[in-house]
């Protein structure tokens, strides 16, 4: 379920205890209206309040209306009956009760149960954190005054109530009683929702009789789905339910659940406990099926559930700390694919709250056929044609307190090319597999960290995924930063800020055994200090930063058997403005305004000083690497931008944003073969305001680098306009070294409210090829999406047939992952899985 927002009962009291009137009446009198409640309570049919043993009634029947809009809080219904304190009543307006009798000078004992303004508001209060609410119940002086009076409320006959124009309660009768912290709800519908508007996601919840008692709901026969139809398409129906309230979300601990499809009940649950947060409940969490040329028919089904309960158990057996810390939930996948056989993959997720958290995932295949993809061949140059296909990776992170975490990654793969064939999307989008343990302290602006990296594979990636002939192991490396650290004032006032990083640690290459050539061992010992010192200061409008640098490097071992150091220094300085004017005039009644920001920056940096060559040394990065080099790079950005509302929230928008840098090479012979000039980067972006335009969206960009001796290196450029015959359009071309024009067109639409289509390609103009393509259409439903839709890829020149199906059912939108070896549809209409 996704993270839900219990109904507003708690606020419902708080609205019904402001009725309370301005006179009172007679012991056993019936009074009537008061503007006290005429100004909440909009529409009733009879109105009476009355004085009975120690409290103070107000009774409505034939039918109420009550409204509060701090709370935007509606409650409807047939009847109502609210209980007052009576002492709470008078001692508020300075009167005795009326009819008290003498006492004698004895104190009358204290009521058993008797609760301060704080403790209801903080009852109140918890209740509507756990719905997400922030903004907690109404601070006014009416509402702290009726906190003192409640005591007790009933509602009975169609009682409804809506919070901010969504109806979030329907029942027969509810009870309230804030001194017991307890509600009770009878024939009751509740309505979780989360999101804006109409599109909003809604949990519904049936059940004969649900009671909360503190932070626990109770229920029996609980029916739970995200379809508002009176018999659902999907739902759970659960013997005994328990929901517990904690920070911003719930707790569902289910026994006896199953699976209902259209009213009829098919699949049995676990018990199980799930955190609506973070998690799903519901079994089934991808189904797809498919055909490709290359691959033949597929298919694939993914099952999975929470292990709350025994990790928690788990969780508290290790650290002496509470089982209810902890959330875990596992997935395991199980697929066809006619030409290469059945893949399994599983994944165990855990963690704790300010703890730690980490996941292990596994992989594995009885591989019959031949690898399609960007990795099919070993570094000798042979076919790999692994038939016992795995992989097993774990990814954890530690937390000791605010400030230290330990981060701890291992992979382990049968083969190089499991990880482009079954996890491609990880294969183009994330950082390369290694093993590592890091340890990280911070604290201010200083950070250290310690730890090592290492293969437990023979074979390694380059950082452009290609194989690469090393891995370079870390055994271990400790770094210690100061970052931005004032230590003194120049003669004019202004400081002197020194940054510093220490490096020590041992290094070597870990050869990939068919690398050719014979392997000696750069096993390294090296120390690294940089100093850098800088005096930032302001002349007029501009911003100055003159800096010098220096880095001491220390080897025990250099090309030539040796020990050796050497030295480096920079020096440069650093100059930027922001300069801005604001146009502002009256139009349409309305005040409206246009801001320039031109921000001019000027970099010079001069490396002149380096002991010795690269070649000296065993090379591990770019420390290793260091040469001479002069540089300067002149940038100017320019921005227009209006105040718009984004998200809600009004704030400086870009309509125009231009932005020009140039890279200049003094030395030109020695730093760029001779070129004074280097690299010229752009970036210009519009996308004007719908008024006065045919379409609502309109946005062009373009951005590349220019080359001044060999010509134009990359430009890409960008059009977005729609929606034009209902249909939002997108139209983009790219050039560089490997495409000489390449445009690409997109398309998305939506229909009838619930149904996307979809459709884009890409073609190479200079080739007269189809680089890609791929249409579909897709359905979303209150309780699963399906998805159809047909990709080419020409790299493996494989034309792939999906039809997705995502159950939503109590769950999060959470990524799906394919080990088909086809990648995800790549809809425009959603991310990436």
């Amino acid at each position: 379920m996704n993270a839900s927002r219990l109904p507003v009962f708690a606020a419902a009291a708080v609205v019904l205890a402001s009725l309370a009137p301005a006179q009172d009446p007679q012991p056993g009198e019936i009074g009537v209206s008061t503007p006290v409640i005429t100004d909440l309570v909009k529409k009733w049919g009879s109105l009476q309040t009355r004085i009975s043993d120690e409290y103070y009634e107000v009774q409505i029947y034939g039918g109420f209306h009550i409204e509060l809009a701090d709370a935007q809080l509606e409650i409807r219904g047939s009847n109502v009956l609210m209980l007052l304190d009576i002492d709470t009543m008078q001692e508020t307006r300075g009167k005795k009760q009326v009819g008290d009798l003498p006492r004698r000078g004895h104190l009358q004992p204290d009521p058993r149960r008797r609760l301060s303004n704080e403790q209801i508001r903080a009852r109140l209060e918890g209740t509507l954190r756990a719905m997400g609410r922030s903004d907690g119940l109404p601070d006014s002086p009416l509402a702290n005054k009726s906190l003192d009076l409640l005591r007790y409320i009933y509602c009975e006959g169609g009682v409804v109530v809506v919070r901010q124009g969504i109806e979030v309660i329907r029942c027969d009768r509810l009870w309230i009683s804030p001194i017991d912290d307890r509600v009770v709800v009878e024939n009751a519908e509740l309505r979780y929702v989360t999101g804006d508007g109409a599109k909003g996601e809604v949990t519904i919840a049936r059940a004969p009789r649900l009671t909360k008692q503190g932070r626990r709901w109770t229920g029996r026969d609980v029916t739970l789905t995200n379809c508002t139809a009176a018999v659902p398409h999907a739902a759970f129906v659960i013997d005994d339910a328990e929901i517990i309230e904690h920070e911003n979300e719930f707790e569902i601990i289910s026994r006896g659940a199953t699976v209902q499809i259209g009213g009829t009940s098919l699949l049995p649950l676990p018990n199980t406990s799930v955190f609506t947060g973070s998690q799903s409940n519901f079994p089934v969490k991808r189904a797809r099926i498919g055909y490709s040329n290359r691959l033949g028919m597929q298919a694939q089904v993914g099952f999975g559930q929470t292990w709350n309960g025994t990790g928690g158990v788990l969780h508290e057996w290790l650290t002496g700390r509470s089982a209810n810390e902890f959330r875990g939930d596992w997935e395991l996948g199980v697929g066809w694919i006619e030409k290469r056989g059945v893949p399994l993959d599983g994944v165990l997720n855990y963690q704790a709250a300010k703890l730690y958290r980490g996941s292990t995932e596994a992989f594995f295949l009885d591989d019959s056929g031949v690898n399609i993809r960007e990795i099919v061949r070993d570094r000798s140059g042979s076919v790999i044609d692994t038939e016992n296909r795995g992989l097993i990776r774990t990814q954890n992170r530690l937390l000791f307190g605010e400030k230290t975490t330990l981060d701890l990654v291992a992979y382990q793969m049968t083969d190089p090319s499991v990880w482009s064939e079954f996890y491609n999307g990880a294969f183009r989008t994330e950082e390369v597999p290694e093993t590592s343990t890091y340890l990280h302290h911070a604290d201010g602006n200083r950070l250290f960290t310690v730890g090592t990296r290492f293969n437990l594979n023979d074979f390694s990636y380059r950082d452009d995924r290609s194989l690469a002939d090393r891995f370079i192991e870390e055994e271990p490396v400790a770094t210690y930063q100061w970052l931005a650290q004032p230590i003194g004032l120049t003669p004019w006032r202004t400081p002197i800020i020194v940054d510093l990083e220490t490096n020590v640690g041992q290094r070597r290459s870990n050869y990939d055994d068919l690398t050719p050539g014979t392997h000696v061992s750069d096993r390294t010992l090296r120390l690294d200090q940089l100093a850098e010192l800088s005096a930032p200061l302001q002349i007029s409008q501009v911003n100055v930063r003159p800096y010098v640098s220096g880095r001491g490097t220390w080897y025990d071992e250099t090309q030539d058997g040796t020990a050796e150091g050497r030295a480096a220094l920079e020096t440069g300085v650093q100059l930027g403005s922001r300069m801005q004017r604001t146009w502002s005039w009256n139009s349409d009644g309305e005040r409206r305004a246009v801001r320039h920001v031109m921000a001019p920056k000027l970099t010079y940096r001069n490396r002149f000083h380096v002991d010795d060559q690269p070649g000296a040394f065993y090379q591990f990065d770019a420390t290793d690497q260091l040469t001479q080099q002069q540089l300067v790079r002149a940038e100017l950005r320019n921005q227009l931008q209006k105040m718009e509302l984004v998200d809600g929230v009004r704030q400086p928008r870009d309509f125009l944003f231009v932005d020009f840098a140039q890279d200049l090479f003094p030395d030109r012979a020695r730093d760029n073969q001779g070129e004074a000039l280097g690299l010229l980067y752009y970036d210009f972006l519009i996308r004007p305001s719908p008024t006065g335009l045919p379409v609502k969206n309109l946005t062009y960009a373009i951005y590349g680098d220019h080359d001044w001796k060999q010509g134009l290196r990359t430009l890409d450029t960008e059009l977005g306009f729609g929606p034009v015959a209902g249909i939002n359009w997108t139209v983009d071309y790219r050039t560089d070294r490997v495409v000489r024009g390449a445009v690409g067109v997109r398309a998305t639409t939506q229909i009838f409210e619930r149904w996307d289509l979809y459709a884009g390609s890409q073609r190479d103009l200079d080739r007269d090829t189809w680089l890609a393509y791929q249409f579909g259409i897709r359905r979303n439903d209150h309780d699963w999406t399906i998805e159809a839709g047909v990709v080419f890829n020409p790299f493996t020149e494989q034309t792939t047939f999906q039809l997705d199906f995502v159950p939503k059912m109590g769950g999060i939108d959470r990524p799906q992952r394919d080990r088909l070896g086809n990648g995800s549809l790549q809809s425009p209409l959603r991310s990436p899985h």
